[in-house]
C-alpha cells in the first residue's frame, strides 16, 4: 500500500483538551506541567507532573480510574470529527481500533481500556491493543497501518492513552528519574516530568480518502521497531537498537537520512536516554546529525508514558504541515552528549521540509520510530511476497512431554489444568540467573530458546540484529503486582519496590526474553484478552512477510498467574511459541535450521470481535480453499474447541503449535486455528504443508 493517509487527529494533554490546545501550547512556549494536586505526595521530594486541566484535583479512586478511558474517548471522537468519518457511513465492522497503552487505567486487564473504547465509539472492527510501555502508541500508530495493508479494516484509529496514577509516579520515582523541576530534554536539570493524556491518528489509504472527499494532515509513511537486548530500564548505552529503528523507519518509508529535515526525539531528559539517543542519531546520519535539529516535545507536555508517541508525532505532523520546527523549552544549559542543533527557545523555527521521524524508546528495550512526510510520497514499491514458513515451536506448560499432550489432545482427551511442570531454565539457557526472572520472563525465555532448539537454528553474532519476538499476553505480572503492593505496604508509596514496578509493564517478559537471548529485531507485546497469542503469532507473520529489517520471528503467548502455581479457575500457566521464517533463508548467514521444514504458515486474518468467519476468509485467501477442506479446524466457533484447561493468551498460541506439530508429524496436511471469543478481535491462521495441502 505505501503511505497512508492521516485524515484525523485528536488530543488531550497536559495542554488542554484538543490538538488545537496542544499545538497552541507549542507554538507559543508554553508548558503544562504543575504541582500534582490529585493525590498527597508525602514523603517525596518530586511534585510536578503533567496532568490534564480539570482533572487535577483529589477525586476518588474509582474517578481516577475512568479518566484513563475519559481522555480516550475524547481524543478519538476527535479524530472522528476531524475526518468527517460519520459522513461517510462506513460499516462498523470495517473501522478498527489499534490502542497504544502502558497501564492503561490500572486495574490489570489493558485490553479492557480498548474494548471500552470501542463500545463507546461504535467500532466493531478489530480492537487491539499494543503494549510496550513508553513506546505503545507509537507501535499502535504502526499496527494501524499494517491493519489497513492487510484490508482487514477501511479506516483505522491508531494512537494510545495513559494515566498519571499514584501508584505509576511512585514507580518512577522509585527508579530515580524523575527531575526536581520541570524536565529540560538535553539540559539542566537531569530527570523527565511525569504527564497523562491520548492522542489518536484517523488514518486510512489515499485512494479511500480521495474517493470520500476527505483531505489529509500528512501521510505515515513507513515505522520501524527494535529490541535494545539490553536491560529491563536502561536503553543500550550505544543507541544502537535506536538506530536499527530509525534504519527501519527510514527503510520502510523509502527515504535516504538525508531527507529528513526534522526528528522529534524521545528526550525523556534523563543522562541516559538522552546520550544514548543522540549516539543513535550520529550512527544513522553521519554529518548531516550536526545540521539536523533534534527537539523534544517533553519539555511542553512531560512524558506520558504510552500515549508519548502518539501525541509527539501529532506536533511533528502539525510542524510539517505549519512549516516549523519546534522547540525543546528548558535547554538553555545543555548538556554535553547532546544534539547539536536542540532548537533552543520556546518558539518554534521556521523551516519548510517534507519528511521528519518520531521516536520513542520503552522499559524492556523497547523502540519504534515512526516516518511521517507533508505531502503525498510516491508509492512505495511492493517486496515480492515469499513463503512464510513455521520451523520450530516451543511450550512451557503443565506437562513436561509435551508432543504427547498433543497426541493425546488430537485424539479427543481433554487436558487437565495445573501449574507449569517443574524446570530449570538453565537447562535451556545455561548463562541465565533465574533469580532475576519473573514466571512470564522465564517461561517466554525457555520456551523461546525451546523453539530455536526445535528447528536446529544456530543464532549467533550480527543475524540477531534481524531476529525478533512478538507476545501476546492477558494482564501484567501477578507475581510482580503483589511484590510491588507488599512494598508499598510495608514501607509506603514514596519507598516502594523499583525493580517490582518495572517488571508490571505488559513487554517486561518480552524485554527479559530479548536481553537473555540477545534478540535485537522487531520486538512488541500485544494483548486481547482471548487469543493474544494467537493475534501476536499473526501480527509476527505479518512483520515477516511486510519488512525487510527481518528475517526470523518468535511469537506466542503466555501466562503466568504467580507463585507457587496458584491457579483460578479452570486455568493454566505457561508459554508457547512459533518459530517463523522466509522461504528464501536468513539474510546473509550460514544459521538456517538443520530441520528441513515442511510447514507453512499459509495466510493470516483480522477481523472484528464474533467476526471469526470473516477472519478465516481473509486468511484462506486466494487458496482457493474452504473450511471443508482443512484437516484440522481449532476454534471456539468451528471444528475442535481450545483446550478449555489452558488460559487465553498461553491457550491460543498452544494450538498453533500443537497444528504446527501436528502437520509436521504427517497426522494432517492443514490446519485452521481460529479465535473470535472475547471483544477485541477475531484472529486465524492457516498452516499447510510446504507441498500444498495433498503433499504435492
Amino acid at each position: 500500500m505505501g503511505p497512508v493517509a492521516i485524515t484525523g487527529i485528536g488530543a488531550v494533554s497536559p495542554l488542554g483538551w484538543g490538538w488545537k490546545r496542544l499545538w497552541e501550547g507549542v507554538r507559543i512556549g508554553r508548558d503544562g506541567i504543575a504541582d500534582v494536586k490529585r493525590y498527597a505526595l508525602d514523603g517525596f521530594s518530586v511534585t510536578k507532573g503533567g496532568l490534564v486541566p480539570d482533572r487535577n484535583h483529589p477525586m476518588p479512586p474509582e474517578a481516577v480510574r475512568s479518566l484513563c478511558l475519559e481522555f480516550a474517548v475524547e481524543a478519538a471522537a476527535e479524530a472522528v470529527r476531524e475526518a468527517f468519518l460519520a459522513e461517510a457511513e462506513l460499516p462498523t465492522d470495517r473501522i478498527g481500533l489499534c490502542l497504544g497503552t502502558s497501564l492503561g487505567d490500572t486495574t490489570g486487564k489493558v485490553h479492557r481500556l480498548a474494548e471500552d473504547l470501542g463500545d463507546r465509539l461504535e467500532i466493531h472492527g478489530p480492537r487491539l491493543t499494543v503494549s510496550t510501555a513508553c513506546a505503545s502508541s507509537a507501535n499502535a500508530i504502526g499496527l494501524g497501518k499494517d491493519l489497513l495493508e492487510m484490508g482487514s479494516v477501511d479506516v483505522v484509529l491508531a494512537g494510545g492513552a495513559d494515566l498519571l496514577s499514584a501508584s505509576v509516579f511512585a514507580g518512577f520515582y522509585a527508579l530515580g528519574v524523575l527531575s526536581q523541576t520541570k524536565c529540560a530534554p538535553f539540559g539542566l536539570p537531569l530527570g523527565t516530568t511525569l504527564a497523562e493524556g491520548a492522542g489518536f491518528f484517523l488514518m486510512e489509504s489515499p485512494d479511500h480518502a480521495e474517493a470520500r472527499g476527505a483531505g489529509a494532515f500528512g501521510f505515515l509513511t513507513g515505522y520501524g521497531l527494535s529490541s535494545d537486548g539490553y536491560h529491563e530500564t536502561s536503553p543500550d548505552p550505544k543507541g544502537r537498537g535506536l538506530a536499527r529503528a530509525i534504519w527501519a523507519a527510514l527503510a520502510a518509508a523509502a527515504v535516504e537520512p538525508q531527507e529528513i529535515g526534522y526528528l522529534n526525539a524521545h528526550g525523556s531528559g534523563t543522562e541516559a536516554n538522552d546520550r544514548a539517543e543522540w549516539l543513535a542519531v550520529q550512527s544513522v546520519f553521519g554529518k548531516k546529525a550536526r545540521s539536523l535539529p533534534v527537539s523534544s516535545t517533553k519539555g511542553h507536555i512531560g512524558h506520558a508514558q504510552g500515549a508519548a508517541g502518539i501525541l509527539e508525532a501529532i506536533v511533528t505532523l502539525l510542524s510539517l504541515q505549519e512549516g516549523v520546527i519546534p522547540p525543546t523549552l528548558r535547554c538553555d544549559t545543555r548538556r554535553p552528549f547532546g544534539p547539536v542543533d536542540p532548537v533552543e527557545g520556546n518558539r518554534p523555527r521556521k523551516c519548510q521540509y517534507e519528511h521528519s521521524l518520531s521516536s520513542s524508546s520503552a522499559f524492556g528495550g523497547a523502540n519504534c520510530v515512526v516516518a511521517l512526510s507533508r505531502s503525498k510520497p510516491p508509492k512505495v514499491s511492493e517486496r515480492p511476497r515469499t513463503s512464510i514458513l513455521a520451523i520450530g515451536t516451543g511450550v512451557i506448560g503443565p506437562t513436561d512431554n509435551y508432543d504427547d499432550g498433543v497426541d493425546r489432545w488430537l485424539d479427543g482427551e481433554e487436558l487437565t489444568p495445573g501449574p507449569v511442570a517443574d524446570y530449570d531454565i538453565r537447562s535451556y539457557v545455561p548463562m541465565a540467573n533465574p533469580r532475576e526472572m519473573d514466571d512470564l520472563g522465564r517461561h517466554l525465555t525457555a520456551s523461546t530458546a525451546l523453539a530455536f532448539r526445535d528447528a536446529g537454528a544456530r543464532v549467533h553474532g550480527p543475524i540477531r540484529d534481524r531476529v525478533g519476538l512478538v507476545v501476546g499476553t492477558t494482564t501484567v505480572s501477578a507475581e510482580e503486582g503483589r511484590t510491588f503492593q507488599k512494598s508499598i505496604d510495608e514501607r509506603g508509596l514514596a519507598r516502594c519496590s523499583a525493580t517490582a514496578f518495572a517488571r508490571m509493564v505488559l513487554n517486561a517478559a518480552a524485554g527479559t526474553c530479548t536481553k537473555e537471548l540477545s534478540l535485537r529485531g522487531p520486538t512488541s507485546t500485544i494483548t486481547t484478552g482471548a487469543g493474544s497469542g494467537l493475534m501476536a503469532i499473526i501480527y509476527a507473520c505479518q512483520i515477516l512477510a511486510s519488512r525487510a529489517d527481518v528475517d526470523l520471528l518468535v511469537g506466542g503467548g503466555i501466562d503466568a498467574q504467580g507463585l507457587g502455581g496458584t491457579l483460578q479457575g479452570n486455568r493454566s500457566d505457561g508459554a508457547a511459541t512459533l518459530l517463523i521464517a522466509r522461504s528464501s533463508g536468513l539474510h546473509g548467514s550460514s544459521s538456517y535450521p538443520e530441520r528441513k521444514p515442511t510447514v507453512e504458515v499459509a495466510g493470516w486474518g483480522i477481523a472484528g470481535p464474533g467476526y471469526g468467519e470473516k477472519a478465516a476468509e481473509a486468511a484462506l485467501g486466494g487458496s482457493g480453499k474452504t473450511l471443508s477442506d482443512i484437516d484440522l479446524l481449532v476454534g471456539s466457533s468451528t471444528g475442535r474447541p481450545t483446550p478449555p484447561a489452558l488460559h487465553s493468551a498461553f491457550s491460543s498460541a498452544w494450538v498453533v503449535s500443537a497444528a504446527f506439530l501436528a502437520i509436521r508429524s504427517g497426522r494432517v496436511r492443514s490446519a485452521l486455528v481460529l479465535c473470535d471469543e472475547g471483544a477485541s478481535a477475531s484472529g486465524a491462521l492457516y498452516l499447510r504443508n510446504c507441498g500444498g495441502e495433498d503433499g504435492h
